[in-house]
């Protein structure tokens, strides 16, 4: 039996993520949004986690199908500075995080001890800190979950993903940390997402013209402004390569320009009145950008 010692990792040594099966004929688009999920995953733990510190993720490609992740933790303030050491390790977090929540509970065993978890699937066992375990489960399942989420649903749509994997090294003869092979996409994803706990809420995924308002030139959540059916929305950018592309100034936005897109609209049930209302907009996939007919004008941006 392979055992992988987590007890002492730090954030500083990275981990890779894996795409086993064919990486070389993965679409780059699966390859992007799950490694932002995956990310967003991170920031949600760190938010929780180390408040004062913001994340700083940085993914390199060291082969096919792998990405080495590197973590840095930026103090926000002076006295945050001074309790550096007392920052809690992430990733060991998430991968109790996912054993806890979202990975088959038929297929693991969990050995709760003094100072740390003993996890068990299959031949290969995975030691946790109890502190990570602890964190793991405190965590809202919510926030990080539709992250997870995200990440499974940008595989699963790939027939050429056939796992997804966090190694510790690159395959150094230790057992993954966490390794989700395709027959259990479907599980993790609809754990994740929380399946059947609230039958109030739902996801609606709409192809739409949408006319851009204002253009937001920063990495993050923040919120562009688009009119969409005659109505203004707010709306975050999930699509990646998209964001990546403005930030690179592929795109010169002005008045009148609109986005050809996959639009992912948040609902929830109003009991009261019987009827779903949106409450969220999410751009899932910029399928085309579209340019107004003067493209003189300049929109509103945000920094």
């Amino acid at each position: 039996m392979a055992t992988l010692d987590l007890t002492t990792v730090r954030d500083k040594d990275g981990f890779v993520v894996y795409f086993g099966g064919q990486p070389n004929e993965v679409d780059t688009y699966t390859f992007a949004n799950a490694l932002v999920a995956l990310s967003d995953a991170f920031q949600e733990i760190n938010n929780q986690v180390n408040p004062g510190y913001s994340l700083e993720l940085r993914l390199e490609a060291v082969g096919e199908g792998s990405f080495k992740a590197r973590i840095r933790e930026i103090p926000k303030t002076l006295k945050s500075a001074l309790k550096f050491a007392d920052n809690r390790i992430i990733w060991p977090i998430l991968v109790a995080w996912l054993y806890t929540h979202v990975i088959d509970p038929e297929k693991t065993v969990i050995t709760v001890k003094t100072d740390e978890v003993v996890i068990e699937k299959g031949s290969d066992r995975v030691v946790v800190p109890r502190e990570a375990y602890n964190q793991a489960k405190a965590l809202p399942r919510e926030r990080v979950g539709r992250h997870v989420a995200r990440a499974i649903e940008a595989v699963e749509a790939d027939a050429n993903v056939t796992s997804l994997g966090i190694y510790k090294g690159m395959h150094g003869g230790e057992p993954p940390a966490i390794l989700i092979p395709r027959d259990e996409f479907a599980i993790v994803r609809n754990n994740a997402e929380g399946e059947g706990d609230d039958d109030r809420k739902r996801t609606q995924t709409v192809d739409a013209v949408l006319g851009i308002i204002k253009a937001v030139f920063a990495r993050g959540d923040r919120k562009w402004d688009f009119v969409w059916n005659g109505v203004k929305i707010g709306a975050t950018i999930g699509d990646p390569v998209f964001v990546a592309d403005v930030m690179a100034r592929r795109y010169r936005i002005g008045a009148g320009d609109s986005i050809d897109a996959t639009m992912e609209i948040e609902q929830e049930y109003d009991q009261a009145a019987g009827v779903w209302l949106n409450v969220g907009y999410r751009i899932a996939h910029v399928k085309k950008f579209i340019p107004g007919t003067s493209g003189q004008d300049r929109l509103q941006l945000g920094d």
